[in-house]
């Protein structure tokens, strides 16, 4: 099966996806939706009550955020309240050191201190999501009314 022909792949060659890059995407899917579930579980919200939703890394910078709604990898929330910000972490590298240069002091915690971690790995929820077929096959007959507000 060609996905992209030649003629509009931007490379010497179709693109072609395999059986492993098929169970690959559906893992990943399947990992993204399940921490989601295990963190909003945590907090004690429901996904539509998230005002922010911020994509980092190679990942936040290349993914098409509509598509990846539409296929249920993020969450079913109007476009407008996602944010890609691309490399967040060496953003943030590079601020640490210029606040240490200008400061010549301890770098301050950009972190509130109420902020905790969450080990999403070992949360029972996660086992149970991560193996819940639903999640790698959505069909969800209202989704184009939350995004779109029809």
């Amino acid at each position: 099966m060609v996905t992209v022909p030649r003629t509009q792949s931007g490379i010497d060659g179709e693109v072609v996806p395999y059986q492993q890059d098929i169970n690959q995407l559906q893992s990943a899917k399947g990992a993204i939706r399940a921490g989601t579930h295990v963190l909003l579980r945590q907090v004690g919200i429901e996904a539509g009550q998230v005002e922010q939703v911020i994509i980092a890394g190679a990942f936040g910078s290349y993914i098409d955020v509509l598509s990846a709604v539409c296929r249920g990898l993020l969450p079913a929330l109007p476009l407008e309240r996602f944010r890609q910000v691309g490399n967040a972490a060496g953003t943030g590298a590079r601020m640490a050191l210029v606040c240490q240069r200008l400061h010549s002091g301890p770098i301050p915690s950009l972190i509130p201190p109420a902020a905790g971690d969450l080990d999403v790995m070992s949360s029972k929820a996660y086992g149970l999501q991560g193996h819940d077929r639903s999640l790698l096959n959505r069909e969800d007959a209202g989704l184009g009314q939350k995004i779109f507000g029809e």
